[in-house]
């Protein structure tokens, strides 16, 4: 096929309890250029015979697929599309991104797509910038089920319509890890606690730019300006819907993604901490915390940012309603207190992590500490100080002996992080410490 092959590549679905490893290979989209074999992946080597039950044509510069008539197709949610040099998108289906793999070099520009929702059919519109530039062109399209078996259906398109009137921001997984890092300033900790205004101008300009690629409808740069010094300096909130908007969709659309997911998530808690946040962020980050495989950084972020978003009244009811939530909060903030035992405590007792592992402190952890658990309970004691000023989660937690007793060991905690969450809680619940913490306690940690 060539530079001048376009590949559309439509990937498998599969229930993510069957398939654990779906959202890891295929989450983020194609990680190639080309087909869907690498070195990580489920698939055959080669394409089987057949075309999956679907037909793909060119019609106005539209590339389409479709079921057969009379057919059976498998289920799909995605495709890649490589295109030739000069060859532009110019209209894509939701959630469309650039693929940067390895393998997309001497020209070749690929789209890759990926939805949770699967449907029977795709459209991508190309176009050529320049009529010099484009010549003829051929599609090869990738047909993939989720058991190894992928589907190789040509069809060669002569020529492109002329040049649309805007070319959609794409991004790749990248763009997310640069916008999370530009928006820490130069703070390499995996929680930024202190803002360094010098850092944080001169990464404004970055963040603005970024912001311009995840977002659509061409903002102009003040409105983009404001946003980003906003979630940089958190010192105000962010002015205007329409800009942060476009970002929460876009984060919320990434956060299922390996790659990007926990990126995804700290921009989603940085945006509810200024006050910007929807119904469908808070739907996304509930589903988030609650996935018990997910990274643990990014059910830290989930979780810190439902507590951010759960300072509108109305949004912590529905948390505290949310079935199962409160119950993982507590067994994740039941987490941070551990076992102490003789010699270090006599008689044996317990003790936050923190004070038993000074290397375990989440003031000082790094981005590349985010796979470890016990960055969770911040997170969890960030959702809890908000829910707790509900009479629901307060009557809960004020009726649970070990969580009282753990809010008390976590707010003495030499990690300022968690100590300051858990101070919050202990303050609105009015919990008598001295008495919680004479409780006789047994070893058996009792949930919510």
């Amino acid at each position: 096929a060539g530079q001048a092959d376009a590949v559309l590549q439509v990937m498998r679905v599969l229930p993510l309890l069957l398939l654990p490893w779906t959202t890891w290979g295929y989450g983020d989209g194609s990680p190639s250029c080309l087909t869907p074999v690498h070195q990580d992946s489920v698939h055959a080597a080669d394409p089987s015979d057949g075309d999956g039950g679907y037909a793909v044509s060119w019609t106005d510069g539209v590339l389409s697929i479709t079921p057969r008539q009379a057919s059976q197709p498998r289920a799909f949610r995605g495709f890649l599309v490589t295109l030739p040099t000069g060859v532009e998108p110019c209209a894509v289906p939701h959630n469309t991104k650039r693929v940067d793999g390895e393998d997309c070099t001497q020209g070749i520009s690929a789209l890759t797509h990926t939805n949770d929702h699967p449907r029977t059919q795709w459209e991508v519109q190309v176009t050529c910038k320049s009529a010099s530039d484009c010549g003829d062109a051929a599609s090869a399209v990738l047909m993939v089920d989720a058991y190894g078996d992928w589907y190789n259906i040509s069809v060669t398109r002569t020529g492109f319509p002329g040049p649309c009137d805007s070319v959609p921001a794409l991004l790749t997984k990248d763009s997310i890890k640069s916008l999370a890092r530009d928006l820490r300033a130069g703070d390499n900790r995996l929680v930024r606690t202190e803002v360094n205004e010098a850092l944080v101008e001169e990464k404004i300009s970055d963040v603005v730019e970024l912001l311009q690629a995840l977002s659509v409808d061409g903002l102009q740069k003040p409105a983009l300006a404001a946003l980003a010094s906003a979630i940089t300096r958190r010192t105000a909130p962010v002015v205007g819907a329409h800009p942060s908007h476009h970002l929460i969709i876009r984060m919320v659309e990434q956060l299922p993604s390996q790659a990007a997911g926990s990126d995804a998530a700290e921009i989603l808690y940085r945006l509810a901490g200024q006050g910007a946040t929807t119904a469908a962020a808070v739907d996304a980050l509930t589903k988030a915390f609650l996935n018990r495989k997910a990274r643990p950084s990014l059910r830290m972020f989930a979780a810190a940012g439902l507590g951010a978003a759960a300072a509108s009244r109305e949004v912590g009811d529905k948390l505290a309603a949310t079935e199962g939530l409160v119950e993982e909060l507590v067994q994740v903030v039941n987490s941070g207190v551990v076992t102490c035992p003789r010699p270090s405590c006599n008689p044996p007792s317990y003790i936050s992590r923190a004070a038993m592992f000074p290397d375990d402190w989440l003031d000082r952890a790094e981005k590349q500490h985010g796979k470890m658990k016990w960055v969770m309970p911040w997170g969890a004691l960030e959702a809890l100080r908000s829910l707790a000023s509900t009479p629901t989660v307060a009557e809960r937690l004020s009726g649970a002996e070990v969580i009282r007793s753990d809010l008390c060991f976590l707010q003495i905690s030499p990690d300022m992080l968690e100590s300051a969450a858990a101070e919050g809680i202990v303050k609105t619940l009015d919990i008598d410490c001295k008495v919680a913490l004479q409780s006789n306690r047994t070893a058996t940690r009792t949930e919510l």
